[in-house]
């Protein structure tokens, strides 16, 4: 196996050091390490319409290396979570509870999300979306821009980030192997 990026070794850490009694959200994974406030960044996947958008802070977004970066640092994420499943280090599972929503919203920015007014309100601090590619705060400013992510970028983020958990007690060995 190849060295891990400290992204990848980050993520092990993390896997191993969780309640493995109870199964996780994967939410709940990407929303402690990677769709942070801090990190600039959340995502909403719209599932009836097959596509979702990974929302950077409007600086970060219009400059193309950090957004190639961040981009590239979310596709190597998603990857290394399909690796960890295929090496049976974790089993990621869907029921109808995740399958049947037409919207998922990660990140932890995002919290009540609901429609009023035909905005879509985001949380309790008004940040709002009227369309797919924007985020916007109380003052109308655009805080938030999108990329949208769509047939098999869409499907890998789907795969990765919708549904639970389960870890596997091997994660720990591989932990212990990285040091």
């Amino acid at each position: 196996m190849a060295p891990l990026t400290e992204q990848e070794t980050t993520l092990v850490h993390w896997l191993a050091s969780q309640d493995r009694a109870e199964p996780l959200a994967l939410a709940a994974l990407w929303e402690s390490l990677f769709l942070t406030k801090a990190e600039g960044r959340t995502m909403i996947m719209q599932t009836q319409d097959r596509f979702a958008m990974f929302y950077l802070l409007g600086l970060k977004h219009s400059d193309p290396a950090v957004l190639h970066e961040n981009l590239t640092s979310l596709t190597q994420m998603m990857g290394f979570i399909i690796f960890l499943e295929r090496e049976r280090y974790m089993t990621i599972y869907r029921s109808h509870f995740t399958t049947d929503l037409n919207f998922h919203y990660l990140g932890e920015v995002i919290g009540n999300p609901h429609i009023d007014h035909k905005k879509l309100i985001l949380n309790d601090e008004g940040l709002y979306s009227l369309e797919p590619g924007m985020i916007m705060n109380k003052q109308d400013e655009c805080v938030y821009l999108g990329t949208k992510l769509q047939g098999v970028s869409y499907d890998l983020a789907y795969q990765t980030m919708v549904g639970g958990l389960v870890i596997h007690p091997s994660i720990k060995d591989l932990c212990e192997t990285m040091g």
